[in-house]
């Protein structure tokens, strides 16, 4: 982090020169474009209008990850799971690669606002990112490459709890990983994963969903612990399931999550014919309403569970840096204050010109992954015939499942999204 000594000390002239850098770039412009896509898809605007949308949209380097997040999160929905993987892999290098920022980008961004610092994301970025990855592989028919993104979101997890926060620690994506070790007839590996995942919703006093419940008993019986799965069954009030050659694992991406808005406060300081201004990110009223999506068996009728709730971890993760935006925010406030009262005392229109400038730049980075879904819910089941039938945000749908059939393939993982009224099909 920048010393805040050096914000008070940065002369006028090159104050003034970044000022206009920000005026005549497109940092927050860019931004407020992609939170009004975001918004039209919450009012159903389709997915395929969305990308064309975004991919229209020119952003500077420093936000070239937010862009590439959100690219490749509507492809993955979409469909278009190589243009996913590429547009995902971009932002993970480049929020890799922004580990260690650049003193020039902490002074400006120190003086003028924070959009002149790049887009790093935040801790849910980092983690989420390798999950929607892993899924984009295993709708791709690649096993491996999904491994590997969890292992790798495995690597980024344990590194974000040396911090001893929970932010970054998704269920969904350890409940992931426990999908595809299992896929892979790594039971041992999948036990591991599944018991992560509902210590972390342990750890936030929610209730695991009946999928991760059922495949913690069932696993554990698989692989001869048979104690623990009696645990597990008096625990969830569940039983043991009926042997099954076929298994769905079923995902849905249900909203789009709320866009933070800017908290901006101007004060006019008379003494020195000033105006302070402070500019705040925050979340508005989180309105969300869950929707879930059904699975119609032969004996019964299976609803989809929130395993990750991302209104939630997007909260968590900006209250998390408020503490510091808000320190910032003071300091580059004092900062523009002096520079705008040593110009008054040199030129009155040269300080009120000054002062204008402060105001205009004073604005909130409200960069974050803005197309992600406001829940991840999952559902499992376990039919034997060639049709699946589905009850989705956009009515009845019969799933045909008569490929990985005749293909001898056993299990699938199915993707539904209330962006789309496609479902995404990967048989293993």
């Amino acid at each position: 982090m920048v010393n805040l000594a050096m914000i008070t000390t940065v002369k006028p002239s090159i104050f003034l020169l970044a000022l206009f850098c920000f005026i005549l770039s497109g940092c927050a412009a860019n931004n407020r474009e992609m939170s009004e896509v975001a918004n039209q898809l919450r009012h159903n605007l389709p997915v395929e209008t969305a990308l064309t949308k975004l991919e229209a949209i020119k952003v500077e380097q420093q936000s070239s990850a937010q862009l590439q997040l959100n690219l490749g999160y509507l492809q993955l929905v979409s469909g278009d799971y190589q243009n996913a993987i590429i547009n995902l892999e971009g932002a993970k290098e480049t929020m890799l690669s922004l580990q260690a920022v650049s003193i020039s980008e902490n002074l400006s961004s120190a003086t003028v606002n924070e959009t002149f610092r790049s887009y790093s994301g935040w801790p849910t970025d980092q983690v989420l990112v390798h999950g929607m990855m892993a899924m984009a592989y295993l709708l791709n028919n690649d096993l491996n490459g999904a491994r590997v993104e969890i292992l790798q979101a495995d690597v980024q997890m344990n590194k974000l709890a040396e911090t001893k926060n929970t932010q970054g620690q998704l269920a969904f994506v350890r409940y992931l990983a426990g999908v595809i070790y299992e896929l892979n007839d790594e039971y041992d590996s999948a036990l591991i994963s599944y018991r992560m995942a509902l210590s972390i919703i342990t750890a936030r006093q929610e209730s695991p969903p009946q999928p991760l419940q059922q495949s913690l008993i069932d696993l554990t019986a698989h692989i001869g612990l048979n104690e623990e799965s009696k645990k597990y069954q008096q625990q969830f009030h569940l039983v043991l399931s009926k042997p099954y050659s076929n298994k769905q694992f079923v995902f849905s991406f249900d909203g789009v999550v709320t866009q933070m808005m800017q908290a901006k406060s101007t004060l006019w300081w008379p003494i020195d014919d000033v105006y302070l201004s402070v500019a705040l990110p925050n979340f508005p009223r989180n309105n969300y309403v869950e929707s879930k999506s059904y699975i119609h068996t032969q004996h019964s009728e299976l609803a989809t569970q929130t395993i990750e709730n991302i209104e939630e971890r997007a909260r968590g993760d900006l209250q998390a840096r408020m503490p510091k935006i808000t320190a910032m925010a003071l300091a580059r406030a004092g900062a523009k204050f002096q520079t705008v009262k040593e110009l008054n005392k040199k030129d009155n229109v040269l300080g009120a010109f000054a002062n204008v400038l402060t105001i205009i730049s004073e604005v909130a980075d409200l960069r974050h992954w803005g197309m992600l879904p406001s829940s991840i819910q999952v559902a499992t089941s376990y039919s034997t015939k060639k049709t699946l039938n589905l009850s989705t945000h956009y009515g009845q749908q019969t799933l045909d499942l008569s490929q990985s059939t005749i293909s001898g393939k056993s299990h699938s993982v199915i993707l539904l999204s209330s962006l789309t009224n496609q479902i995404h099909l990967a048989s293993f």
